[in-house]
């Protein structure tokens, strides 16, 4: 009877080590790596000439950003200062490529769809 419940033992850490071996297997053919993209920018309104018009800009600035591309955004810097501003942006994505892509698209858009708005520094972060 000793011998029986040795050789179940002895099966029992066979399945175990195959299962733990296929687990990690797979884990590493299919698991995708979540990244964090942070892109702030600080720019220039020259256009501006008092703070309600720069809040009413950058809040049409902000939703369509967050609309178009359903990340989020905020103003983050300068917000008593009417004619320059600090814009931060955030977005999680399952793939690095695909995140790149992102932020090249709202920069295209942002240098397109909106002539008024110099850039003066950009900050991008990875996690």
């Amino acid at each position: 009877m000793n011998f029986k419940l040795a050789s179940k033992r002895n099966n029992l850490r066979e399945l175990i080590s195959f299962r733990i071996w296929v687990d990690h297997t797979l884990h590493k053919k299919y698991s995708n790596h979540m990244a964090i993209f942070s892109y702030r920018l600080k720019a220039y309104l020259p256009n501006c000439h008092s703070l309600k018009e720069k809040r009413g800009v950058i809040k049409s600035l902000i939703s369509k950003i967050q609309h178009k591309f359903r990340i989020s955004a905020a103003e983050i810097g300068f917000q008593d200062v009417w004619q320059t501003t600090e814009i931060g942006m955030v977005w999680i994505i399952s793939e690095n490529k695909v995140g790149q892509k992102m932020l090249e698209n709202i920069k295209e858009y942002l240098y397109n769809d909106f002539p008024y708005l110099y850039i003066e520094s950009e900050y991008v972060e990875i996690l």
